[in-house]
């Protein structure tokens, strides 16, 4: 299933009582694991097989120790992160079904840059980046869509 949900492909659930489809779906999946863990359990073939590389993979660090950390809701600044990410999801509704697209300037960027993003790498690493080029343009598509724009820009692919 996860790997249609990467491809795009239509999403199907049959039993002998109910099914469900969805098509043309975007999904995404937010997970947290330990480097300990992800060494662990990612399994060899997993990793070269085409499964891993649909992920994007982030490093993150403890940047300090709160025992009580301040009430997230009553932050002024959550407030407006939440209100200005409510807004741009109204803004996306409101543009109905328009395909996402690079403008001359960026395509221009990509193409010469393309070889590089998906030059061949050695080992795990090259087997967990193998994807670059399709997880580059889904950022660049995320990156247009919080300055509430359809058209992905060379600021966006960079």
């Amino acid at each position: 299933m996860l790997r249609k949900l990467w491809d795009g492909r239509t999403l199907r659930v049959m039993s002998r009582h109910t099914s469900a489809t969805a098509s043309n779906v975007h999904g995404s999946i937010i997970a947290h694991i330990t480097n300990d863990d992800l060494l662990k359990f990612l399994t060899p073939v997993a990793t070269t097989n085409g499964f891993a590389n649909r992920f994007s993979y982030f490093a993150t660090q403890r940047t300090g120790f709160l025992a009580f950390p301040p009430n997230l809701y009553g932050n002024p600044d959550y407030r407006m992160v939440k209100d200005d990410v409510t807004k741009t999801l109204q803004w996306a509704m409101a543009q109905g079904d328009r395909e996402m697209k690079m403008t001359p300037k960026a395509m221009e960027m990509w193409e010469s840059r393309y070889r590089e993003v998906t030059a061949d790498r050695p080992g795990i690493f090259g087997a967990l980046t193998a994807r670059n080029a399709a997880h580059a343009r889904r950022f660049a598509g995320i990156y247009a869509m919080v300055d509430r724009k359809l058209d992905i820009d060379v600021e966006h692919m960079n």
